[in-house]
């Protein structure tokens, strides 16, 4: 359902994943940038941003993350990363279904999953970036920009390579 699906909190929810996890989450068409649920469920349909996101949160709650683009693998990663963040602590009803995400069903449920974690995250003490960092939604050129920056001050570290 479309009209639920809200961009600037999608955009928002990319960014703070993108500030979070160090990597590059790329739009299919990265001229025109995420405009719309399609764009932002294509991104994380193979789980693993979403993953990475959850083992920077809380390390070693998944040990391991296909990096094989198969449907399979893909939604395992997917599936993978619904039951960590119920062990995290996130209530039922901030969870999304596999095909919520797989298939483009109700992609606002993983926005609103996305900013339920984000909140749950300080609330255990997390200090990295909140979504508040992120909250006012810059111009796709200027947050390119900023990913870019982010990275360079990042690339002493190890980043994993999309």
């Amino acid at each position: 359902s479309n009209e639920k699906f809200d961009i600037e909190l999608a955009l928002q929810a990319i960014n703070w994943l993108q500030n979070v996890t160090a990597l590059k989450i790329e739009p299919t068409n990265p001229a025109k940038g995420f405009q719309d649920q399609f764009d932002f469920a294509e991104a994380l349909k193979d789980g693993i941003a979403l993953c990475q996101l959850m083992n920077v949160l809380s390390p070693g709650l998944i040990t391991k993350i296909n990096t094989k683009k198969t449907p399979f693998k893909e939604r395992e990663n997917v599936e993978m990363f619904l039951n960590v963040c119920e062990a995290y602590g996130l209530k039922n009803s901030d969870l999304f279904q596999v095909n919520d995400l797989y298939e483009k069903k109700n992609v606002h449920k993983v926005v609103n999953c996305l900013h339920a974690i984000a909140a749950l995250a300080v609330k255990k003490g997390f200090i990295g970036p909140t979504m508040d960092d992120v909250q006012a939604p810059v111009s796709h050129k200027k947050r390119i920009h900023f990913a870019e920056q982010k990275l360079e001050s990042k690339s002493s570290e190890t980043r994993i390579q999309r």
